[in-house]
């Protein structure tokens, strides 16, 4: 011990250099802001069959519905539609994707709805952000219809079946303040990272530091 503190203290710059660069990330942990994210899944739904006086509550299963989620997803994520959500006032980060993404090329037609997702450090903002962005997207929708000569009546909609839910994203304080136990192994992890790295830099510089005559003296007649 005596030895491995008059090593510390040798490299007593670098060990304070150390501290300090855990201490600044600590404090950045501590301060980071949280991050809310609202997210919610759009159906589309078949529109009514000509003997039907409703459109339907189910999501569309015929394979026609399958390149519409695509479609929407790139016009709203393209710079114009960027543009277009924005104007409206949404003022938080949003990512419209459909739930098929990874398989488009050999579609599940049963899963072809669309993931709406806004996120921000301000939950009026991100909840504000959502709206929008559904809004712009159902007019998308609307437009491509009337754009194709469907009829009103004829055409698809859509539905949040559950509703949107607004949360904090995995990884920001709350998740860690919700549970018990998290915020002290988050500190414990990090002095941890700081003694290895402050033991990995002071044995670098000692093996870096040139020794003295009677050293090299000893080492050979060793």
């Amino acid at each position: 011990m005596g030895e491995i503190a008059a090593i510390l203290r040798r490299h007593f710059a670098a060990v304070v250099a150390v501290m300090a660069a855990a201490a600044v990330v600590g404090c950045a942990i501590a301060f980071a802001p949280v991050t809310y994210q609202e997210s919610g899944t759009l159906y589309l739904l078949a529109p009514p069959a000509p003997w039907q006086s409703k459109p339907a509550t189910q999501p569309n299963v015929t394979g026609s519905g399958t390149e519409v989620p695509a479609i929407l997803s790139i016009l709203l994520m393209s710079p114009h539609g960027q543009r277009q959500v924005r104007s409206a006032g949404a003022m938080a980060r949003f990512d419209v994707a459909p739930v098929n993404l990874g398989s488009l090329q050999y579609p599940n037609y049963s899963e072809h709805d669309i993931t709406v997702t806004t996120s921000g450090t301000d939950p009026g903002r991100v909840r504000t952000s959502f709206g929008i962005a559904t809004r712009v997207l159902n007019s998308d929708l609307n437009a491509l219809q009337a754009q194709a000569g469907a009829p009103v009546r004829y055409r698809m909609t859509t539905s949040f079946p559950g509703g949107p839910s607004l949360q904090a994203e995995p990884g920001s304080r709350p998740s860690l303040q919700a549970e018990p136990g998290s915020w002290p192994r988050v500190y414990g992890g990090l002095a941890v990272l700081a003694i290895v790295a402050t033991f990995a830099v002071v044995i670098l510089l000692e093996r870096r530091r040139p020794r003295s005559a009677a050293a090299n003296r000893r080492a050979a007649s060793a």
